[in-house]
C-alpha cells in the first residue's frame, strides 16, 4: 500500500476503488479506546461482549444474503400489510408496557434514587423520555411504516402507555423513600404521554401556538421550584401540598409546552424511538438472511469487516440495511424527505432529527463494531494472509 491508496475521508468512488480512509482508521483507534476507557472506569463490560457476539453474525453478509434482507426489509416496511395479519395492539401494548417497565425499573433502582435534590427532576424527565421512545421503537419495529404513517396514533398512544408505565415505577420508587416533594417526577413522567398524544394532532393557529408556549414555559419554571421549595422543607404536610400543587401545575402545563412547540411536530420527540425499531428490525432482518448462506457470508467476512473498520467513516452515512432500490425512502440520500412527510418540521430541524435522532442507532453500531478491531483484526489477518499468500 502506498500513500496514493489513503484518502483523507471515504466517498463512494474511494470504497469501491478499495483505498483506505484516514478518518475511518482514526474512528476505529477512537471507538476501541472509548469502549475500553467505559469498561475499566465503570468497570463494565457487557457493551464489549455484545460488540464481539454482533460483529461476526450481523457482517456475515453476501450478495445472495443482502438481496434476500433487502426483499424482507421492504415487506416489513411497506404500508400496505393487508396481505398479511398485523400483529394485534393489546400484544404489542404488553410488550411495550413490559419493556418500558424493565429499563426504567433498572435506570431507576441503579441512578434515579442515588440523585439527590432538584436533580431528580431532570433525572425522572429523562427517564419519561426513554420510555417515550421505547414505546415507539416497539411499534415500529413491530408495524415499519404503518406506525409512522396511518397508524401514527396508534404509535404515538403506544409511546404514551410506555410512558405511563414508567411514571408508575418512577412514583413508587421515590414514595417509598418517602420523597413526597419529588412525587412530582413521577407525574413529569405521567403527563409526557398526554403531551405526546396532543402534539400528534395538529395546531395550526399561530396566536393559539404562542399562548400554550408561554403558558407552558411559566409552568415548568414554577413546577422547577416548588419541586426545589418541597426538598427543602422538612415539614411532611408542606412536601405533600407542594407536591400536589406541583402534579396540578404540571398536568396543564406540560401538555401546553409540548403541545404549544411542535404541534404535529410531535414525533420529533420520539425520532430515536422510531430510528431504534427500524435498527432492531433491520438486525433481526440482518441475522434471518445471513444465516442462510453461512459459506458465502463466512468467506465474505473479512473483506466486510475491513471495508468497515478502514474504509468507512462518518462522510458515509449508515445505510438501515444495504441493497435497498434507489428510490426506496429509507435510504441515505432519501432520509431527509421521508422525515419531512412524517413529521413536517423546518429544515434545519428536519436535518438535525434525521442526522442525529434517527440515525443515532446505526451510527452506535456502526462505532461499537468499530470497536472490536483489537480483537478480530489479529484474528482475521492469521486466519485469511496465510490462504491469500497461497494464492498469490
Amino acid at each position: 500500500m502506498t500513500f496514493r491508496h489513503i484518502v483523507l475521508y471515504s466517498t463512494l468512488e474511494s470504497r469501491e476503488a478499495g483505498k483506505v480512509s484516514a478518518l475511518a482508521v482514526l474512528e476505529t483507534v477512537l471507538s476501541v479506546a472509548l469502549f475500553w476507557w467505559v469498561a475499566i472506569t465503570f468497570d463494565f463490560y457487557l457493551h464489549l461482549w455484545i460488540s464481539i457476539a454482533a460483529a461476526p453474525l450481523l457482517l456475515f453478509r453476501s450478495p445472495a444474503s443482502i438481496a434476500l434482507g433487502a426483499h424482507h426489509f421492504m415487506r416489513y416496511w411497506e404500508v400496505d400489510n393487508s396481505h398479511r395479519t398485523r400483529v394485534p395492539v393489546v400484544l404489542v401494548v404488553l410488550l411495550a408496557v413490559c419493556l418500558s417497565v424493565l429499563v426504567t425499573w433498572l435506570l431507576t433502582d441503579g441512578w434515579l434514587l442515588k440523585i439527590a435534590g432538584a436533580w431528580s427532576f431532570w433525572a425522572a424527565v429523562l427517564l419519561a423520555a426513554v420510555a417515550a421512545n421505547i414505546g415507539m421503537s416497539i411499534a415500529v419495529a413491530v408495524w415499519g411504516f404503518w406506525a409512522l404513517s396511518n397508524g401514527k396514533v396508534v404509535a404515538v398512544a403506544m409511546a404514551a402507555v410506555a410512558t405511563a408505565a414508567a411514571a408508575a415505577v418512577i412514583g413508587v420508587a421515590l414514595g417509598d423513600l418517602k420523597m413526597h416533594g419529588m412525587w412530582g417526577a413521577g407525574g413529569t413522567a405521567a403527563t409526557i404521554f398526554v403531551a405526546l398524544t396532543i402534539a400528534g394532532f395538529s395546531i395550526e393557529k399561530e396566536l393559539v401556538g404562542q399562548i400554550l408556549r408561554g403558558i407552558g414555559a411559566a409552568a415548568f419554571f414554577i413546577i422547577f421550584g416548588i419541586s426545589i421549595v418541597g426538598q427543602s422543607s422538612g415539614d411532611e404536610a408542606v412536601k405533600i401540598m407542594l407536591a400536589t400543587v406541583w402534579l396540578a401545575i404540571w398536568v396543564f402545563g406540560a401538555i401546553a409546552a409540548v403541545g404549544g412547540l411542535v404541534g404535529t411536530r410531535g414525533l420529533a420527540l420520539v425520532a430515536t424511538g422510531a430510528g431504534l425499531g427500524i435498527f432492531m428490525r433491520a438486525c433481526f432482518i440482518r441475522f434471518l438472511s445471513t444465516i442462510n448462506q453461512p459459506a458465502a457470508g463466512l468467506h465474505a467476512f473479512p473483506g466486510n469487516w475491513l471495508s468497515l473498520i478502514i474504509q468507512t467513516d462518518m462522510m458515509q452515512r449508515p445505510e438501515v440495511i444495504p441493497g435497498l432500490p434507489d428510490g426506496h425512502m429509507l435510504r441515505s440520500e432519501n432520509r431527509y424527505e421521508f422525515w419531512d412527510d412524517v413529521s413536517h418540521l423546518e429544515d434545519w430541524k428536519n436535518m438535525l432529527v434525521v442526522g442525529f435522532l434517527l440515525g443515532l442507532p446505526f451510527l452506535l453500531y456502526r462505532i461499537s463494531l468499530k470497536s472490536t478491531a483489537w480483537l478480530y483484526l489479529p484474528l482475521i489477518y492469521f486466519a485469511f494472509s496465510p490462504t491469500k499468500r497461497q494464492d498469490g
